[in-house]
């Protein structure tokens, strides 16, 4: 699984991962071959994975929540978000600092699961304007409409977050650190 969510948030390509063959084939070099593939980072993208299978029911297209390439299509979007994010930066260069130690791999989680939240409600919107009908398998599997996909949602979050509307996952995880 390591593999896929790196293919995903690292390589930055959720719409192959229904190829999982390409881990272990023609991407193992990409994925695994590169000094940043820690085990650190590979327990943080175990942790967000474990919060988006837990935050899909709150999809209100459950045919889409139910479809494995979702889940790493959410991982993608934040991924986009935490690169346009200085603590999200940070966590993308040093996840050590966000999850060796207990305290802080908590408020990671906590300080994601917002985030999290936040996408899934403009995921529920953007895919509700295409209909109850609309091709979800091809749709994910579609470089150019998840690219789409991901501005649209991204952009919308950092409006919100300039408006001041929401947090940012900076605010998120500062907020938490100065309460314990």
């Amino acid at each position: 699984m390591a593999g896929i969510l790196i293919m995903s948030f690292d390589l930055k390509e959720p719409w192959g991962t229904h190829r999982k063959y390409q881990v272990f084939d023609e991407k193992y070099i990409d994925i695994f071959g590169r000094p940043e593939v820690t085990a650190h980072r590979i327990l943080m993208l175990d942790l967000v994975d474990k919060i988006i299978i837990s935050k899909l029911p709150t999809l209100k297209n459950q045919l889409v929540a139910k479809y494995a390439l979702t889940r790493f299509a959410i991982l993608f979007i934040l991924r986009q978000i935490f690169e346009n994010d200085n603590k999200g930066k940070e966590l993308l260069v040093s996840p050590e600092l966000f999850v060796k130690d207990l305290k802080d791999r908590q408020d990671f989680i906590d300080s994601t699961s917002t985030i999290i939240n936040d996408i899934i409600i403009d995921f529920n919107g953007e895919v509700e304007n295409l209909g109850e009908d609309f091709d979800y398998k091809s749709k994910l599997r579609d470089e150019n409409w998840i690219k789409k996909l991901s501005q649209e949602i991204v952009s919308s979050y950092l409006k919100q977050v300039s408006r001041q509307r929401i947090e940012s996952f900076e605010n998120e995880w500062n907020k938490r650190i100065a309460s314990r």
